[in-house]
């Protein structure tokens, strides 16, 4: 007998993936499947791992071809399939546990021809929206059609959706040759089927590859693939004219505002001859689109599609890069005398070179609302709610720049109360919007309620509306909050006042209620929960309380004169049939023939540990209600405040055995971990977190910025600590402790966290305070005896700037010596004064130092005053390609060369280690100034005297015993790895596992990531493996290290600098060589040591280092001479005497 559902699975050289994707739909809860595994010519070890799923599974059956493509793949597991049902999935991909039980059980209740369902991205292990489906499915329906719904026609792909087979042999549906494949059939479905279902559930998860060849979506930016892609969309929009002609006009505004978006910005980034082939193969879609279409999208994408239009190329990458940057420049402005409209600044707005046409910078429907409140409270008998209200891109610099009203209406009797509100000034929001021409600093209100109103004093629920007026445009809006704070007040007796606590995305709301039963107690007894209730209009009589959810139960009780009475709920009563993973009991109380949900005040609340260590709980809900709920046992915090040092302190209860001595304070996105001691009272903890200096590798350091988890390690691992918004309470405000602001938050439900920032002030906050302070400091007095240090950005106290610093300071020349620091990650540098990137004292120091030492750009600080001298030191001897070189390399990467236009013309000495990396600088950067090829600085370290001294430091600092040999393995980043506008992956490739077993105790592995690496994984637990990413300078690690494990990463030329032996774990080389960076020299050739490929072969080397270096002596002293003549450990005197004889100090 067939099964239900046949899938075709069609795969080439997913390896990473494959796996993953076969499990996912191996373990369906619709386990009546037939699968057709297509391998379609893989190269690497994906058809083993079919086979073996194969092996083990008999509803798989592989196929295998040569390499002819997905569609052509398709077509060969469709010659298979025998099922009642048909699906598709590629092998890269995963299907959600429930996916096609919920398909397939749509259609078996509708009779539909297809059922199609949400999709979620993931991408760098996270599920995020996917931007193709965004927008292409309408709420859940069943049985409708693509012309009562034409968003429909944006659902273009097969793998979302299952279909009756008989509906698709009955199409006669097949795949073509080439990729996108599946873009015209899959609307050709929606087209010729009956009916189809929409379900809300998400059905796929669609990876974006951050390993291994490159999906065919993220090639969209090659000549070849968008040509393709447009071929797809003209035979997608021939089968919607032949069959649903109405719906042309609607597809081609989608095709417009998505597809040839794309292609358009791709433009940019080919060379002339790809540029021109592109906006041929576009142009008949351009053409195509009347004014009325274009003026039906965004501003931007007028401009940027009339440009594409008239081949206006340098203009796009103009407006693509100003995108980049947050359009600086952009804002709202009524022009116009007798019929004054308004605009955008768009980039070219009134450019009478470009000469846009204005009308296409007419803004209205586009700019939106952005309101919230972000504080309630109860105060001298009134509620307060303090928020904002702006309209995007609209100024509001003063109170009377714009109108605000303030009404709370209730949804269910349309009665509509006004608010009387007064304007507050608001510069946090102006720095939040993140728009560098807008200032919305008096968007600010609060708003006071007495109460006072009969109709707020009804029973209902309220909703706090906003209407702002600005430069001509109204809009309304409901208000969502609160963020901080919430609000429990019983008015009188009987009317209850309640403000919920946020949670994402919910509205503001005032609940009024008169609860008819209310607990005043609940405490864990010896067989039950023991609750104290009344209920205030009744007196004596029987009653009966009923829990109701994960299994009903139901318990009679007598109340007393008052209306009051005592219950007690029975834990086994409770723990008899916990359905589900959060199992839930609504309690509520029946009297007379009427019932009422059991209303509770904040903090009543009671747990129960079971002999399985699970827990049983009674607590209160955002909405004030009492719930019973079980779930796995966790340590939960009770009490947060602030001490007068500066320290956070969190106390709870932890009622497990477990008494762990620390707790966990982990960074999100990061390996990034601190430890603070944990005191026990019996089962009471209590943590101190002196969050403005915990000990780190680089000494005792404020948290950097970003969100850190609380975790407590327990027997079976780590958990997160458990907090209710109510302990939150006013601590979700931050709170400056040293160089950060401080905020406690709850992720995820109830999980602690601290959210950490650099402590700004409101003049510096945000990209309008910055334009601002550049503007304001610009023009102060060159001050020639100040010097200002900047490594990597502001991130570290290292390299050659460093190296220059202490050379300046050993001489005492005399000058004023300050160190940026991007985010407070280094200590303070005896001698120096250090200043916070972006703060008021930076901008002064910038303008006005007569010497600036970087081994990076100031872009973010674009220029320089007269008379100032700016030495570029740089960070490395380059073997990959840099700067202008880029340009040939095949992988098309997201950084522009603008800071180089903006940031090399300033360079006034550019220190070099040697003649090969001088001309490739002045090549690369085109730089034509003075080099200082003295060697480099930051390599003095490794022959200075006391080096050894400094080495033993060292190995104390990171806990490494005497006699252990140290292996440090620091990789660069991959530029295929670049997943978001700052954001870089990092595969730990090495296996420090099998590492650990084949070489034994005596070993201790250093792991350095990448600094521009921001996603890492993490490491195997114990002492063999030590993340040092965030060591503060790596020259230290290289006077401790044994042996260099590293790829193409600089650091091979400081390292050689201690004669040590080096490996070179090249995994990716043939990608990474010809497609993804590509080098200067032969490094196959040239290699001071054995470059390979697989983590057994790094294993082998290190266990034989002897022989390492015996067969490598030759080359290593070649490759010394080549690339380091001049590092002898007095590159800084070097460097320092040309400063000195600039007569800066004077």
């Amino acid at each position: 007998m067939s099964a239900i559902l046949s899938i075709v699975v069609p795969f080439c050289n997913v390896e990473h993936y494959l796996d993953e994707c076969l499990e996912s739909i191996a373990t369906q809860t619709l386990s009546d499947i037939e699968v057709f595994l297509v391998d379609d010519g893989s190269t690497d070890n994906s058809a083993v791992i079919a086979k073996a799923r194969v092996a083990r599974d008999s509803r798989f059956q592989l196929i295998q071809q040569e390499n002819r493509g997905p569609g052509l793949a398709r077509n060969a597991g469709l010659d298979r399939v025998a099922g009642r049902y048909l699906t598709f999935a590629d092998g890269d991909d995963i299907v959600p546990a429930g996916a096609y039980e919920a398909l397939v059980g749509s259609l078996e209740s509708t009779g539909s021809d297809l059922a199609c369902g949400a999709v979620r991205r993931l991408s760098a292990g996270k599920e995020v929206p996917s931007w193709l489906h965004d927008k292409a499915l309408p709420p859940a329906v069943r049985r409708t059609h693509v012309r009562h719904h034409p968003q429909l026609l944006r659902d273009r792909t097969v793998w979302n959706k299952v279909y009756r087979r008989s509906f698709w042999e009955s199409r006669g549906f097949r795949f073509p040759a080439g990729i996108y494949e599946d873009v015209a059939l899959a609307v050709a479905a929606h087209v010729h089927a009956e009916t189809v279902d929409v379900l809300d559930d998400v059905v796929y998860l669609w990876r974006r590859r951050d390993r291994g060849e490159l999906s065919t979506t993220q090639n969209r930016a090659e000549l070849g693939n968008l040509r393709a892609r447009f071929d797809a969309l003209e035979e997608l929009r021939a089968v919607v004219a032949a069959h649903l002609p109405e719906l042309l006009p609607g597809l081609d505004t989608q095709i417009l505002e998505a597809d040839v978006m794309i292609a358009v910005e791709a433009v940019t980034s080919m060379q002339q001859d790809e540029r021109e082939a592109a906006l041929d193969r576009v142009r008949p879609f351009l053409a195509a689109a009347g004014v009325d279409q274009l003026m039906a999208l965004p501003v931007a994408d007028r401009v940027k599609l009339y440009l594409a239009r008239h081949h206006r190329v340098d203009a796009l990458r103009e407006v693509f890069g100003l995108e980049r940057e947050g359009l600086p420049t952009v804002k709202g402005v009524r022009k116009g005398v007798f019929r004054p409209k308004l605009y955008l600044t768009y980039p070219f707005f009134g450019d009478r070179k470009v000469k846009v046409p204005a009308r296409l910078y007419e803004v209205d429907e586009e700019l939106e609302l952005h309101t919230r409140v972000d504080r309630a409270c109860w105060e001298e008998g009134g509620l307060v709610i303090e928020g904002f209200a702006y309209i995007d891109r609209l100024e509001m610099t003063d109170p009377g720049s714009s109108e605000l009203r303030l009404e709370l209406r209730n949804a269910k009797t349309a009665d509509v109360i006004e608010l009387t509100s007064e304007r507050i000034a608001r510069p946090d929001v102006t720095a939040r919007a993140g728009h560098a021409a807008v200032c919305y600093d008096w968007s600010g209100f609060r708003a006071r309620s007495s109460f006072g109103d009969r109709l707020l004093r009804r029973p209902g629920n309220w909703e706090l509306w906003v209407t702002v007026e600005s430069h001509g445009l109204q809009r309304s809006s409901r208000v969502s909050g609160p963020v901080h704070g919430h609000v429990d007040v019983w008015l009188d007796s009987d009317l209850r006042m309640r403000v919920p606590p946020r949670t994402r995305g919910q509205r503001f709301q005032i609940r009024m209620s008169t609860p008819v039963a209310v607990v005043d107690r609940a405490v864990a007894g010896a067989s039950g929960f023991e609750l104290s209730c009344r209920i205030g209009s009744r007196s004596g009589g029987a009653a009966e309380v009923v829990l109701s959810g994960a299994g009903d139960l139901s318990i009679p009780v007598e109340l007393d004169a008052e209306g009051a009475f005592d219950v007690v709920i029975p834990y086994e009563s409770l723990l008899r049939d916990p359905h589900g993973d959060d199992p839930r009991w609504e309690i509520v109380v029946a009297a007379g023939g009427a019932s009422s949900r059991l209303a509770s005040p904040d903090g009543v609340a009671a747990r129960w540990i079971t002999p399985s260590g699970a827990e049983l709980a009674v607590e209160v809900t955002r909405y004030g209600f009492l719930v019973a709920t079980w779930r796995e046992t966790r340590p939960i915090v009770d009490t947060l405040e602030w001490d007068a040092e500066g320290r956070l302190v969190l106390s709870g209860e932890h009622v497990q055995d477990a008494r762990p001595e620390r707790l966990l304070v982990c960074r999100r996105r990061s390996t990034e971990s601190r430890t603070v001691p944990l005191e026990w009272e019996g089962a009471r903890f209590r943590a101190r977190l002196a969050v403005a200096q915990l000990p780190s590798q680089g000494g005792e350091l404020p948290l950097a910025s970003g969100l850190w988890d609380l975790l407590m390690e327990v027997e079976d691992g780590v958990v997160p600590l458990r907090v209710g918004p109510t302990t939150i309470g006013s601590l979700s405000e931050y709170h400056v402790a040293g160089t950060h602001d401080f905020c406690v938050t709850s992720q995820e439900g109830e999980a602690l966290a601290l959210r950490s920032r650099v402590a700004l002030g409101p003049d510096e906050r945000g990209r309008y305070a910055q334009r601002l302070l550049r503007e304001r400091t610009g023009s102060l007095p060159l001050k020639r005896d100040l010097v200002l240090f900047d490594s990597y950005e502001g991130r570290q106290f290292s390299c050659n700037p460093r190296a220059v610093f202490e050379e300046l300071r050993r001489r005492d020349v005399g000058a004023e010596l300050v160190w940026v620091s991007r985010d407070g990650q280094f200590a303070t540098p005896e001698g120096a004064e250090v200043v916070m990137k972006g703060s008021r004292r930076h901008h002064e120091v910038r303008s006005s130092a007569g010497l600036v030492v970087s081994n990076w750009s100031q872009r973010e600080i674009p220029g320089k005053p007269a008379g100032q001298l700016y030495m570029q030191t740089w960070h490395g001897t380059p073997l990959k390609r840099l700067g202008y070189d880029l340009k040939v390399t095949p992988f098309r990467r997201a950084e522009t060369f603008k800071w180089i236009k903006e940031d090399v013309p300033l360079w006034d000495f550019l220190v070099s280690p040697s003649a090969f990396a001088t001309t490739i600088m002045r090549r690369a950067y085109d730089y034509g100034g003075e080099v200082l090829e003295v060697g480099y600085p930051r390599n003095d370290l490794l022959k200075a005297a006391d080096r050894e001294e400094r080495a033993q430091t060292v190995r104390r600092r990171l806990g490494i015993e005497p006699g252990k040999k140290v292996v440090l393995y620091a990789p660069t980043w991959r530029d295929d790895q670049h997943v978001g506008v700052g954001k870089r992956l990092f595969h730990l490739e090495l296996d420090l596992e099998r590492a650990r077993k084949a070489l034994g105790d005596d070993h201790v592995f250093l792991v350095r990531a990448h600094y521009l690496v921001t996603d890492r994984p993490a490491f195997p637990e114990g002492n063999f493996a030590i993340d040092v990413t965030h060591y503060p300078d790596i020259a230290e690690l290289y006077l401790i290290s044994d042996v260099l494990v590293t790829d193409y990463s600089s650091a091979m030329f400081d390292y050689c600098n201690t004669g040590r032996p080096m490996i070179f774990f090249a995994y990716d080389l043939a990608n990474y060589r010809d497609e993804a960076r590509g080098f200067y020299f032969d490094f196959e050739a040239e290699a001071p040591g054995p470059i390979v490929g697989e983590s057994d072969q790094v294993i082998e080397a290190i266990a034989g280092l002897r022989d390492v270096e015996d067969a490598f002596a030759g080359k290593y002293r070649s490759f010394v001479d080549a690339y380091c003549p001049h590092d002898d450990g007095r590159a800084s005197e070097r460097v320092v005497d040309r400063i000195i004889s600039t007569g800066i100090f004077g």
